[in-house]
């Protein structure tokens, strides 16, 4: 049976309005005769073909349904197999990966401000990362929450099978939003839409109870307290 919740109610439906339709007209067509006795020697061989043709179409209707919908799942499973696939094996995604890592470490906390001062400002290049620069890190950042904006758009909209998706991707994705919830919510004060789709599908996802591998808290919500507009929010100490 294809995962599709609507399904199986839609075939029902189909069916039992059909079989209404045929009993109301049984129904009709009896009471229009004496008895069952002289309806089976007047009417039924006349309707009792028609019956059988039209159990037919239903039949072939339910087929139909299940068929278009058995083939939309199987589409949509492959475009979610080469979704995963894209964030695995591509070079350009990987190279994301670790031009963000040069500067924005996972489990570490990344604020709207220190974003945009690496994306735009000229900031000191830390041991380890000389080969990356900082805009380069801070774009790379953005690139990688665009995807999974994307994969929750495609979630949302039916394109992609969720359960596949949170089987695989739901720990990278939810780990790297609460390392930047600061940063989406900075950007969601400025445009209120701003990753709609992969905040709504963190909430779905996300642990309240869940910890990092430091032991500290993770998957928390996104901040949607506005503060100050220019720098909001502030690090702590800042």
């Amino acid at each position: 049976m294809p995962n599709r919740p609507g399904l199986l109610s839609t075939i029902v439906t189909v069916f039992l309005i059909a079989l209404s339709i045929l009993t109301m007209v049984v129904s009709t067509l009896w009471r229009e005769v004496d008895g069952w006795a002289a309806f089976l020697d007047t009417i039924a061989p006349g309707i009792l073909p028609a019956v059988a043709a039209s159990f037919g179409v239903i039949v072939a209707v339910c087929t139909l349904i299940y068929n278009a919908n058995a083939a939309e799942d199987q589409q949509r499973r492959q475009h979610t197999v080469n979704t995963l696939l894209q964030s695995r094996l591509s070079a350009e995604f990987r190279l994301h990966k670790e031009r963000r890592e040069a500067y924005f470490r996972e489990y570490q906390d990344v604020h709207y401000k220190d974003s945009f001062a690496l994306r735009y400002g000229n900031v000191p290049t830390p041991g380890g990362a000389k080969t990356v620069l900082p805009h380069e890190s801070a774009r790379s950042l953005i690139e990688l929450l665009n995807f999974y904006e994307f994969v929750a758009l495609g979630v949302r909209k039916g394109d992609l099978d969720q359960q596949m998706l949170r089987r695989s991707v739901r720990g990278i994705m939810c780990n790297l939003v609460d390392d930047c919830r600061y940063l989406i919510g900075g950007l969601r004060v400025r445009s209120p839409l701003a990753y709609e789709n992969l905040c709504w599908l963190c909430d779905q996802w996300r642990r309240p109870d869940s910890i990092d591998i430091n032991g500290r808290p993770n998957e928390r919500p996104i901040p949607t307290e506005a503060g100050d507009m220019d720098v909001w929010p502030d690090p702590p100490g800042g």
